[in-house]
């Protein structure tokens, strides 16, 4: 399986109607976690966040050293074949 790009995200509040992604086209569940599982602590507006293909998120800041030394994710262990730039 050839690697996949990782997905960002602008974090907000959940009726700023500005989407930058279409959920739906990318084939991925928008999440409805408000945390970094990693880090524990909650997201603010304004932070950029990683998204998996199994739709969990987390700040770019935890996930990378995470995935450097993992292949899956740290909520699912679902097996992760992503580029890290």
């Amino acid at each position: 399986m050839a690697p996949r790009e990782i997905q960002t995200e602008l974090f907000g509040p959940k009726n700023s109607g500005s989407k930058r992604f279409n959920w739906t086209k990318l084939n991925w569940k928008a999440s409805e976690q408000d945390d970094c599982t990693i880090c524990l602590e909650r997201f603010t507006a304004g932070e950029h966040l990683v998204h998996l293909p199994c739709a969990h998120r987390f700040h770019t800041l935890c996930l990378v050293p995470w995935l450097e030394n993992n292949a899956h994710c740290p909520c699912c262990r679902m097996q992760t074949h992503v580029q890290l730039s």
